[in-house]
Formats: C-alpha cells, sequence, structure tokens
C-alpha cells in the first residue's frame, strides 16, 4: 500500500478575481488567486478516509523557505464561516549520506529527517500530510482568512472518484503565519524508542529492540486486538556457517530513529547481518501500516579475491 495522488499545484495571489481552467489534474488561475490541484485515489476497498493526503514541497513552489512550523492546514466551516484548524504534520526530507569517507559509504536519498538534520524550511523533498476525512467545503470567495495569515495560501481539492454515482469531493486550505491555531487531535500515538508500540484507534505494532517487529494487533470491528504474529522470522543458511535467526539480524542491525506526528509515525531501521547499507522504515497511519525497504547489493568477498 501507498499514498494516492500527486498534487499538481499554481500558486497565485489573493484579491484578484478567479479565472480557472481546469486541464488535466491541474487549476490554472489568474496571477492573484489560490488554487492547487485534485489529487485522485484509485485504490478499491480502502476507505478514503483512511487515506493521507500527501503534498510535497515541490508542489508549494511560493512556499519554500518558509519555516515548516509556520505552516498549518484548515478548512471552511460553513455554521461559523470561519476557517478552523486540522491535524497535519511537514515532515521534512534530505539525502543523507553514511560511512564518509568508507568503502561503505552510501547515499539514502530523500530519507526523512529521523536523525534532525534539516534546517527546519519548508524545501522541495518536504512532505505535508493530513486526512482525507478532514477536509471540508470549499470556501466562498469572499470568505475572511484567519488572522495572522501571510498573503498567500494553498487551496488543495482532493476527490475520491472510485464510485462514479458517490464521488465525494473535499478542499482543506494551507496557509502561512508565526501565530497560526493547531488542531490538537492526533492519530498515531508512540513514544519513538526502538522497543516501543505505534498505535492507532485501528491497529498497533510492537516492536522490540530494533530491528524485531513481535505484535500486530486489529482493532474491532476488524480484528479482536489478539496478536496476529509471534514475529516475522529469517532463517537462511550461509555456506559454512550455522543459520541465521531473527535474533543475530536484530543484534546486526541499528535503530535509526523515528518520528511521530498527528497524521503518521515513521520509523527507520539500518542493516541487517551484512546489509549494513541496507535501511528499512515503517510509515505508519491511522488505517495504513507501509514498509519500504531500501536494499543495495554490495561486493561478495571471495568473488573479488579469485579475480586475476
Amino acid at each position: 500500500m501507498r499514498d494516492r495522488g500527486v498534487p499538481s499545484i499554481v500558486p497565485a495571489g489573493r484579491s484578484v478575481p478567479v479565472a480557472s481552467l481546469i486541464l488535466a489534474l491541474t487549476v490554472l488561475c489568474a496571477p492573484g488567486t489560490t488554487h492547487a490541484g485534485v489529487i485522485p485515489s484509485f485504490e478499491p476497498g480502502i476507505s478514503r478516509d483512511d487515506e493521507p493526503v500527501v503534498l510535497t514541497g515541490s508542489s508549494l513552489a511560493s512556499l519554500l523557505g518558509t519555516p515548516v512550523d509556520q505552516l498549518a492546514v484548515l478548512r471552511y466551516d460553513p455554521p461559523t464561516g470561519t476557517f478552523v484548524p486540522i491535524p497535519f504534520q511537514v515532515d521534512e526530507r534530505l539525502d543523507v549520506t553514511f560511512d564518509v569517507g568508507r568503502q561503505t559509504e552510501f547515499i539514502e536519498e530523500d530519507m526523512y529527517d529521523v536523525l534532525h538534520l534539516d534546517d527546519g524550511l519548508l524545501d522541495e523533498q518536504d512532505e505535508v500530510a493530513f486526512m482525507f476525512s478532514d477536509g471540508g467545503p470549499q470556501a466562498p470567495t469572499g470568505a475572511t482568512w484567519p488572522t495572522g495569515t501571510a498573503s498567500l495560501r494553498y487551496e488543495t481539492t482532493v476527490r475520491d472518484d472510485r464510485d462514479p454515482a458517490n464521488t465525494v469531493t473535499r478542499w482543506a486550505y494551507l496557509y502561512a503565519g508565526p501565530a497560526l491555531q493547531r488542531s490538537a487531535t492526533s492519530y498515531v500515538s508512540w513514544g519513538g524508542s526502538a522497543s516501543s508500540s505505534i498505535v492507532t484507534s485501528e491497529f498497533s505494532l510492537d516492536y522490540t529492540d530494533r530491528w524485531l517487529l513481535t505484535g500486530y494487533r486489529v482493532a474491532s470491528p476488524c480484528g479482536s486486538g489478539a496478536d496476529l504474529i509471534d514475529r516475522f522470522k529469517v532463517r537462511s543458511r550461509p555456506f559454512g556457517l550455522p543459520s541465521v535467526d531473527e535474533e543475530v539480524v536484530n543484534l546486526n542491525s541499528q535503530y535509526l530513529g523515528g518520528l511521530i506526528g498527528p497524521i503518521r509515525a515513521l520509523r527507520y531501521v539500518r542493516g541487517a547481518k551484512s546489509g549494513t547499507n541496507t535501511i528499512h522504515f515503517d510509515r505508519v497511519s491511522r488505517g495504513r501500516w507501509t514498509r519500504i525497504v531500501h536494499l543495495r547489493v554490495h561486493a561478495l568477498q571471495q568473488f573479488d579475491d579469485a579475480r586475476g
């Protein structure tokens, strides 16, 4: 499973009347307006409400360089005629070089900043995430902006069009400003340590030490909350060596750290046995768990020794 949809966003100004033309997924606007592209979803069987919407910094060109702690995502609330904050997070990403100057040096591209190396400013690689379920109706043209906002915002349209007879469209608004309200709601809970559980209202993942996942529990109504696995096991038998089990793999790995926000948790581990240049990370949101493994091939010593 993965995040669906890449927004195509064209920023504009604040007080010029909107003149837009929808081309594919892009809304083109006259200078001075503020609109964004449509983010579709095509995965059957998964509630769109459980899907995070992910905007990349590259699609928010006019906000690049803005401190990430000055960004906020809001929806329009018709009963009050105001914009109200919704849960969101900004996840910084950057290229990280490991083992600098050594033979084993390698680069992990677009790594989520669990090592806290980034500069705190919105870059093209960074991601802004919020839940589809938290979007609202489109704000009217004359709606008053929240106090303390800058002169630019992005209007993002998100559409669930998997069932043409029941298409759902929602809007969210990305603002920048030093004192914008933030939502107190959070959909993911995690302490961030290597031996701890990531918990949402729908499931939990129990980690024991850096590499071992020892519990997977699905909450009611889809499950009973009982542990569905003993642990992910590894069994291999290299030439001339005894079998390798999950404990050996765990001892030859390194917990790099994690990030936790209202929308999702990100947990990184480097290495497993000889794969010291391999990195995997878990991306966990309310109804989704994705594991991505970056496996790098390295030279085999016995082949090097046999060469000419």
